[in-house]
């Protein structure tokens, strides 16, 4: 008897399609319950003392070599032995009526299937493996299973498949542009969009004019780069940001949230550099005239 875990949703997809594969009934036991797969529970402490038995003769044995010296004890020892209760020998009564029974292994091996259960982001974006993947909007907020085999990306929604993808070898987003709404532009308004040019606004006006210009003509494609522009100036004094900001946003190019944060600390080291440091009078009673320091007279 076999029980997958079933409090792993992934263990549990990945085991189902091995069986699917193989054509192998699953009978799960229940958790806790040893008497549910007592001869299952033997055989594993057989092969565990075996093993044992095995890398205590054969010091730096390989698992190759470990292998082969189990199957030949599983065919000539441990199978030739008669059993306790039908007092027959377990090999040959497999090779002479069970394996007559089953069915052929598929000619193609089984490759284990990543799983993994994602949100839709408000981009349209997926994340998995550390890469970003679009999915059709209609979607956005939604729960959906991911399966990575193949080299393909495959994405479910209540079991049903809705996109797929090649695994990007290069970069960090996959992006079709099929799975955005037609009108763009009209995007920049509502939702997220707006509500990251509100908190925007709440810094300076040329800030929320950054925020805006980041964010056309695709608010979705660039929806993350403002998330996190809009975090780093937050830690920041706002007359920094917003002259930062105002000398961004003549700028041709896209810039990043790390490039950003630079820009404000290069402003901050600048304006440090610039300040002179204040004495008080206690610590100008020990300034000297430079003559103080000639002794050669």
């Amino acid at each position: 008897m076999i029980r997958p875990d079933l409090y792993d949703p992934q263990f549990n997809r990945a085991y189902r399609e091995m069986a699917e594969h193989y054509n192998t009934f699953l009978d799960p036991a229940r958790v806790r319950s040893p008497k549910d797969k007592g001869k299952v529970e033997r055989d594993v402490q057989t092969a565990r003392e075996k093993f044992k038995e095995l890398t205590a003769l054969y010091p730096g044995i390989t698992p190759a070599e470990l292998n082969k010296r189990t199957q030949e004890w599983l065919r000539d020892g441990y199978g030739m032995t008669k059993y306790g209760t039908t007092y027959r020998m377990p090999y040959p009564v497999f090779m002479g009526e069970e394996q007559p029974q089953l069915i052929p292994l598929p000619r193609d091996e089984f490759e284990p299937a990543f799983w993994k259960e994602a949100t839709v982001h408000p981009d349209c974006y997926i994340q998995v493996k550390k890469k970003s993947y679009s999915v059709p909007f209609q979607y956005v907020g939604k729960k959906v299973w991911v399966k990575v085999s193949n080299n393909i990306v495959h994405i479910y929604y209540n079991e049903a498949l809705i996109k797929e993808h090649l695994v990007l070898t290069k970069g960090y987003r996959k992006t079709d542009l099929i799975d955005f709404p037609d009108n763009l532009a009209a995007a920049v308004d509502k939702g997220l969009p707006r509500h990251l040019q509100i908190e925007a606004g709440k810094i300076g006006p040329q800030f929320r004019s950054l925020i805006k210009s980041v964010l056309n003509p695709n608010a979705f494609l660039n929806l993350r780069r403002a998330q996190g522009i809009v975090s780093v100036a937050k830690s920041y004094p706002t007359e920094l940001v917003e002259q930062v900001a105002a000398t961004l946003i003549t700028q041709p190019f896209q810039f990043t949230p790390k490039y950003f944060k630079a820009s404000i600390e290069k402003l901050v080291e600048l304006e440090y550099q610039s300040q002179e440091i204040p004495l008080s009078e206690e610590t100008r009673t020990f300034v000297r005239d430079p003559e103080y320091f000639n002794h050669t007279s």
